[in-house]
């Protein structure tokens, strides 16, 4: 007898496992971040992605609906648990930190997060995909970037966000993630070709030390 021929629907058999929704879910969300930073959104298929998490077409479908809401979930799952988790971090402060220990430990993670290899690749994939799927990009900016600003500049202020014309806390509260990233993604641009060899965690470092060097005259001058 011979042996079927295997098609784009037969995911490898070793690979046909019986996973739980969610890590299943997971598996696929995985595999789309290395398909579309490796192809693009745009030239992506379903199928790269099915193929790459080793299920059928079908069994995708069964998460997910349509590209577009596969992306939306991908950023999403990443991005939003880290908004949620700077929340948490500042509602709960159990140890009492100083506004200035607090925003210490809000700009560490989010360097500690962009030194996470997923993390740079999704960052440069919203880079470069977003602005041609503006639906998707104006989801991303309120349901992301807003949620990070309320808590940094919770954080810059000591209270919750009050309804009133932007000033430099709120211009502070949208430049430092930027900050933080382009560094980030410079590092890895160049991280072969840089002399050097700068280290992340030693360059989180500097950063973040110049970048609190500098708030506190913005912050008093705001508090007046």
């Amino acid at each position: 007898m011979s042996e079927p021929t295997p098609n784009s629907e037969q995911a490898p058999p070793e690979r046909r496992r019986r996973l739980t929704p969610e890590v299943r879910r997971a598996q696929i969300l995985a595999a789309a971040l290395e398909v579309f930073t490796g192809l693009g959104f745009e030239r992506a298929t379903l199928q790269d992605v099915a193929d790459r998490a080793g299920v059928t077409k079908g069994a995708l479908y069964h998460y997910f609906e349509s590209k577009d809401q596969l992306f939306t979930e991908l950023v999403h799952g990443y991005l939003g648990e880290l908004v949620q988790a700077g929340d948490l971090r500042v509602a709960q402060n159990e140890a009492g930190l100083s506004r200035e220990e607090l925003l210490r430990a809000h700009l560490e993670a989010m360097w500690s997060t962009l030194q996470l290899p997923h993390m740079l690749g999704l960052s440069q994939l919203i880079l470069m995909e977003l602005p041609k799927f503006p639906d998707l990009g104006r989801g991303f900016f309120e349901d992301v970037v807003i949620p990070s600003r309320r808590t940094t500049r919770r954080i810059l202020v000591g209270r919750e966000i009050r309804a009133e014309p932007a000033d430099d806390i709120d211009a502070l509260a949208a430049a430092l993630p930027s900050m933080l990233l382009g560094v980030a993604l410079t590092q890895r641009l160049f991280q072969d070709v840089d002399p050097l060899q700068l280290d992340g965690e030693r360059l989180g470092q500097v950063i973040v030390d110049a970048l609190l060097a500098g708030i506190p005259a913005i912050a008093v001058a705001r508090d007046r």
